[in-house]
């Protein structure tokens, strides 16, 4: 009944999100309406449009965006978020997603159990962006980008090499172990020797790998090595990008097929300059990369 709608939509303070407040009742739920909202048409009943409506407002994820000033970006994202598909439900796609999740929480696990005092700065509390960023390279090079280049802090590194970047699970518990030198024992079981060995600790490494997509195309996804003044490797992964595109003739920014993703802490984005510093360079002739994209992650 429409009883069943009032305890998502009427709130203290804000009595016209009731559907009884514009006279509705509950004879009326069978009625059908001509409204222009994503998923719905001419025809459809007012139980399916408050069933929308919950499904696009009344849900679990919120989205902060009416600060932007650019309308069109604004635009943008409400087209894309205020859609009641944007949240997938289909069970194909949730347990890919659930997979994905239990992947870097294993890894995460597997870590704190077999190297208890092995200092490594794990992604706990952050899972989703290493999920999300993985999700978003991939849509990326299935659009045609070809390289992408990423720069990020220490939290969460070990997960992003493995899960993302693709690097070998046994070469990164050869560099816990501290067997990584062993290169004729490592390399019976390694295809390539194209993995770099630093004697830098384990969270400051990067490295690059062909990793192949669902897509079926395949990029190369660098990940830049990162000392322990983390937002420097901003300025690092820009210029890097940028080095990419104009070896290969492809410093059209907004053509470009080499992408560059920036990962960063909530206070030190807001609060270090390089960020702001970098983002200076954004327009400057020969130093634009065509965009970044920026994730900023809070783990509490």
């Amino acid at each position: 009944g429409l009883h069943e709608w009032r305890g998502f939509f009427s709130s203290e303070g804000a009595p016209e999100l009731d559907p009884g407040y514009h006279g509705f009742t509950e004879a009326d739920l069978a009625k059908t309406f001509d409204v222009n909202f994503p998923g719905l048409g001419a025809g459809s009943s007012l139980k399916d449009i408050l069933g929308a409506l919950k499904r696009t407002y009344a849900n679990k994820l919120g989205f902060e965006y009416f600060h932007i000033q650019d309308l069109k970006k604004v635009e943008w994202i409400r087209a894309r978020v205020e859609d009641p598909g944007f949240v997938p439900t289909s069970r194909e796609k949730l347990l890919e997603i659930y997979t994905a999740l239990t992947q870097v929480d294993a890894f995460e696990a597997f870590l704190t159990t077999k190297y208890k005092t092995t200092k490594r700065f794990g992604c706990d509390g952050g899972e989703a962006a290493i999920v999300g960023i993985d999700a978003a390279i991939a849509k990326a090079v299935g659009l045609g980008v070809t390289d992408v280049v990423v720069g990020m802090p220490h939290r969460g590194r070990l997960n992003m090499l493995t899960n993302v970047v693709g690097k070998p699970l046994v070469q990164m518990f050869a560099e816990f172990k501290g067997t990584h030198y062993d290169f004729d024992g490592l390399m019976d079981v390694m295809e390539s020797a194209d993995w770099a060995f630093a004697g830098d600790v384990k969270y400051h490494l990067g490295t690059s790998n062909v990793r192949q997509f669902p897509s079926g195309k395949s990029a190369t996804v660098t990940l830049e090595a990162n000392p322990s003044h983390l937002e420097t490797v901003n300025t690092v992964t820009l210029g890097r990008t940028r080095a990419k595109q104009f070896y290969a003739g492809n410093t059209e920014e907004e053509k470009s097929n080499i992408m560059a993703v920036l990962f960063h802490g909530d206070a030190s984005f807001s609060g270090q300059g390089v960020c702001y510093e970098t983002m200076q360079l954004a327009q400057v002739q020969e130093f634009g990369t065509g965009g970044t994209i920026h994730v900023i992650i809070n783990n509490q």
